[in-house]
């Protein structure tokens, strides 16, 4: 305990294939999963992106995962951010933007779909997401620490 703070640790090789990596998370709606993104090696300019939802109970079960689409030159999901009231996330990774769905099947099992892909934005990991919506219509800002420029994408705004 520190600080009146008790922590509980829990190896990642335990949840998710050994020799994957965690780089950023995220909660769920409904705040029984949460996204884990990442990549299918610890090296990642040898991986592939990929995106967990693990159970956020003790035995921290994983739910579901994918490997984005097209992603050997992706490395990892840097960065991510859900779309409030829903389980839509806007993912980084390096250089493009992936808009994802997340659909509870049972409480032990879910399933991603990716909605939406938006290859070369920037010339590295993307290191932050943020979004606005308008009626029909969303936009997402995203910045990565290396071209030093803010992208800004208009997307359909995807119902729940």
């Amino acid at each position: 305990m520190r600080n009146g703070r008790q922590a509980t640790r829990k190896n990642i090789s335990v949840i998710i294939p050994e020799g994957e990596t965690v780089l950023s998370l995220e909660s769920s709606k409904d705040k029984n999963t949460f996204f884990a993104g990442g990549s299918t090696k610890f090296k990642l300019k040898e991986g592939k992106a990929k995106l967990f939802a693990i159970g956020f109970d003790e035995k921290m079960p994983l739910k579901s995962s994918i490997v984005l689409d097209d992603s050997s030159s992706l490395m990892g999901i840097s960065c991510m951010r859900r779309i409030k009231d829903t389980d839509i996330l806007l993912v980084g990774t390096n250089g493009s933007l992936y808009v994802v769905n997340y659909k509870t099947e049972t409480e032990n099992s879910g399933k991603f779909t990716i909605l939406c892909a938006v290859p070369d934005i920037h010339s590295w990991l993307i290191t932050s997401i943020d979004y606005r919506i308008e009626r029909d219509k969303m936009e997402v800002f995203s910045v990565s620490r290396k071209d030093q420029h803010f992208s800004r994408i208009t997307l359909p705004n995807y119902p729940n």
